[in-house]
């Protein structure tokens, strides 16, 4: 009959068992005596403890094992987690650079525009500036003409006098003459000189062939012709 296989534990309950026996019950010839039965159980004894402290450790480890085995699913899961978090973060950050390159664009195409519309307010000023100008021109002719029709024709001999005034100073300072500068040079000689008589009197002595007309008509000025004296 073939004997069973003890387990640790068996093994383990026989030793304590043996230990705690108050008298030795095994054949002396066979186990030496009471000597070498208290000395076989004192072995079993620390064989016992020995074996109750390693199982001990090994509760104790097999504790720690799956406490890190938690943590360790816990860190896991927290790592999962902030990767989600991080990715979502992520594309955030990316629809907010989307966006501020969107409003970016929009502002540089809003100065542009704004740009573009200063410019046409001030070339639609300066029409304005020139066209109240053109205004104050015809105003002050309007007003010159209606003060020479109200008190009547003037005397033949009172224009030309003017005009031979006019012809002198041309004469005498040449260069280029124009209607403003035709009413300074009689301003400052005591008269109160229209702009709508020195216009017409430079034009009737370039009718006469004593000045050369000039340039366009918005900018036109006179010289004095060569037959006539220096030009």
């Amino acid at each position: 009959m073939s004997e069973s296989v003890m387990t640790p534990e068996a093994a383990l309950a026989r030793l304590r068992q043996y230990q705690e026996r108050p008298a030795p019950t095994w054949s002396t010839a066979s186990y030496g005596g009471s000597a070498a039965e208290a000395t076989l159980a004192e072995i079993g004894r620390v064989l016992a403890d020995e074996v109750e402290r390693l199982r001990t450790q090994l509760t104790d480890s097999e504790q720690r094992s799956e406490r890190r085995r938690v943590a360790w699913r816990m860190a896991r899961s927290r790592a999962l987690s902030a990767g989600g978090a991080a990715d979502r973060y992520a594309a955030r950050a990316r629809e907010g650079h989307e966006a501020l390159q969107d409003l970016l664009f929009t502002v540089i195409a809003g100065q542009m525009a704004l740009h573009a519309a200063n410019q046409r307010v001030d070339e639609l000023q300066a029409q304005v500036d020139e066209l109240v100008q053109q205004r104050d021109r015809v105003a002050n002719d309007v007003v010159a003409a209606l003060a020479e029709r109200s008190s009547g024709s003037e005397s033949t001999s009172s224009r030309e006098r003017r005009l031979e005034q006019l012809l002198a100073d041309i004469r005498t300072h040449g260069g280029r003459w124009t209607t403003q500068h035709v009413v300074d040079v009689r301003r400052r000689h005591g008269q109160a000189p229209c702009r709508g008589t020195a216009r017409r009197d430079l034009i009737e002595l370039a009718r006469r062939g004593h000045l050369i007309t000039c340039g366009p008509e918005n900018s036109r000025y006179y010289l004095l012709a060569r037959k006539d004296g220096r030009s």
